[in-house]
């Protein structure tokens, strides 16, 4: 399954690159903060759902239009660590960073441009020290995805946004030669800016 989705990711990049050179039109860096709520980290081996508690992260990305309708370009989002849970019992904390593509598909409506927006790719998963037992847990990365929308207000040569978004982070987690694969689930509301470049 891990091999499904890194190949989608890398036909995605592979797929849009020839037109990046072609069509390029200007593109544009942005900077989020998000909000992250309702997460859970469910686990194949036990079949538990952990509760994560509401977490924030910082964002960057870089797009670029392709064709007046599809902009593509990739990013990096920095979660900040998050309590985890299970039936009442704190388990520490665990973080994730993801690096990935984008698609967005803007739709222009003079200074306001509502967006549809994927973004697909590879999240680095870690924990602290009481979350993976004093290293007795080893924890690995896996698939990233989000899908949502959103709306930007153009204001001269920059613009804010707001955006929502359900996302996932695979991970596995390794003990004692062991492996689980676990799935962090979330909704993720962010707000910022972008400038031209």
């Amino acid at each position: 399954m891990k091999g499904i989705r890194l190949a989608i990711v890398l036909a995605m990049i592979i797929a849009f690159l020839p037109a990046i050179s072609v069509y390029a039109e200007s593109g544009m860096v942005r900077v989020k903060v998000a909000g992250q709520f309702g997460g859970n980290l469910y686990s194949s081996e036990t079949g538990n759902n952990l509760n994560v508690a509401t977490g924030f992260a910082l964002g960057a990305e870089a797009l670029f239009g392709v064709l007046p309708w599809l902009q593509v370009g990739g990013g990096v989002e920095y979660q900040f660590l998050r309590g985890v849970s299970f039936q009442g019992v704190s388990g520490g904390n665990l973080q994730f960073v993801p690096i990935y593509g984008i698609l967005r598909v803007p739709y222009k409506l003079g200074s306001i441009e509502p967006y549809a927006i994927a973004r697909a790719g590879y999240a680095f998963y870690s924990g602290d020290s009481t979350f993976t037992d004093n290293g007795l847990i080893s924890l690995s990365g896996g698939f990233y995805f989000t899908i949502g929308g959103g709306i930007a207000y153009r204001l001269g040569g920059f613009a804010i946004f707001a955006e929502a978004n359900y996302a996932l982070d695979d991970g596995s987690e390794s003990v004692v030669g062991v492996n689980t694969n676990v799935s962090y689930t979330k909704v993720d509301v962010s707000a910022g800016v972008s400038v031209p470049f």
